[in-house]
């Protein structure tokens, strides 16, 4: 599946990315990919786990890197948490 993850607070983007253990798999609010921890440790306001879409790995992982692209064509950069748009 494809997920974000946004700050708590502001709602703001600081991760695009995609995992084969996300909720779709688990259950909602149950994903694996992130310690409940690491969540909170990830910003000043903590951030939030949220499913975007799902299907294959491949499909995935190409449309998170469309996904990627548009938005540092919009803002300049990558989404704070990731690293070089991975």
């Amino acid at each position: 599946e494809r997920y974000k993850l946004v700050d708590k607070k502001t709602g703001k983007p600081l991760k695009s990315g995609e995992t084969t253990h996300g909720e779709s798999r688990y259950g909602p609010g149950k994903q694996k990919r992130y310690t409940d921890t690491e969540l909170d440790n990830m910003s000043e306001n903590g951030a939030k786990y949220k499913q975007v879409e799902t299907g294959t790995k491949k499909s995935m992982y190409n449309k998170q890197n469309k996904v990627l692209e548009k938005y540092k064509d919009r803002y300049g950069k990558y989404p704070p948490l990731n690293k070089n748009g991975k």
